[in-house]
């Protein structure tokens, strides 16, 4: 790990736990990114798409539609060993460096403020995971953007969707 990014893992942590420590369980966005970005959310819609998982903290737009927020893309596709091997995620599962840059995704889609700067690293738990119709999921991810900004989340909920081909 280069020595940036483990000075930045550990500021993220610090930050994050501070943030999400009076938040209790539930879905929030904290971090030095929402001082240029507005991380305000309505509500956090979680969907599986065949082996991807996404995370959107959504803010409702008074002429209809809805900014993403923050969207979170974990394409679990890609954590296969093999093609015929199960997915390895479930509660406990964790990604960090490299493997957090190629299966994780961050990203901002909004009227205003227009997207995230790129991704440089970042972390990724499931707290748990139940990857079926009517199931949920928990956990949380913090990311450390290119301009040295973090963002910090946490998500629980319902999987809204869930398509097996």
């Amino acid at each position: 790990m280069r020595p940036r990014r483990v000075a930045l893992a550990i500021s993220l942590a610090l930050a994050s736990g501070a943030g999400l420590a009076g938040c209790g369980p539930g879905n929030s966005l904290t971090g030095s990114i929402g001082e240029g970005y507005s991380l305000d959310f309505d509500r956090v819609q979680i969907r599986l798409q065949d082996e991807t998982l996404l995370i959107e903290y959504l803010q409702w737009l008074p002429q209809g539609g809805a900014n993403k927020v923050a969207k979170v893309v974990v394409e679990g596709w890609r954590l296969r060993s093999a093609p015929a091997a199960p997915l390895p995620w479930g509660p406990g599962f964790s990604l960090g460096d490299d493997a957090f840059l190629e299966v994780v995704t961050v990203e901002r889609i909004a009227l205003s403020g227009g997207p995230f700067p790129p991704v440089e690293a970042g972390s990724f738990t499931f707290a748990s995971l139940q990857a079926a119709a009517d199931g949920s999921a928990s956990g949380s991810f913090n990311v450390l953007f290119a301009n040295g900004r973090s963002l910090g989340g946490a998500f629980e909920g319902s999987i809204d969707e869930v398509d097996t081909r």
